[in-house]
């Protein structure tokens, strides 16, 4: 096999492995229901985000269900943070992480269902739980923005 062939094959070889490592780094960063760029997606918008307005009644149902819900959010977010804890610790812990999941779950669903026993509709009740230290979105801004 001569240098040139040699070379030609290597060269090629570098431009398919560049080409997947991409491809696999953007279906690896590219998540659910993004198809409008960031955020959480179009199917789910978060409360403020979309076109739908709610009235005065289901504001301040959302209101007290978070002073109601306050303890209970505040349980799920010290969870997420013992779980990033040990899934970024050097040697994981699968029974810990797996246990702290499924309370986690447990959490989310009692969060679930007090917020439907509100009346609360289901674009009140995305992302329950996700937003950082903050527990929801309210009123489009995280933590206290205007109503509108």
């Amino acid at each position: 096999m001569s240098a040139k062939n040699k070379t030609k094959k290597i060269i090629i070889a570098a431009a398919v492995t560049t080409a997947l490592a991409f491809g696999g780094l953007q279906a690896a960063t590219a998540g659910p229901g993004s198809m409008r760029g960031g955020g959480p997606g179009f199917q789910n918008p978060c409360f403020g985000q979309g076109q739908q307005s709610f009235d005065e009644a289901t504001l301040k149902a959302h209101d007290t269900f978070l002073s109601e819900t306050t303890e209970l959010r505040k349980n799920m977010a010290k969870k997420r943070a013992a779980k990033r804890a040990v899934m970024s610790s050097t040697t994981p812990d699968p029974a810990k992480a797996s246990q702290l999941a499924g309370e986690l779950f447990d959490l989310r669903e009692q969060l679930r269902t007090k917020a439907r026993a509100a009346g609360l509709p289901a674009g009140l009740m995305m992302g329950m739980g996700r937003m950082g230290d903050g527990p929801m979105m309210r009123y489009g801004r995280h933590h206290g923005g205007s109503r509108m």
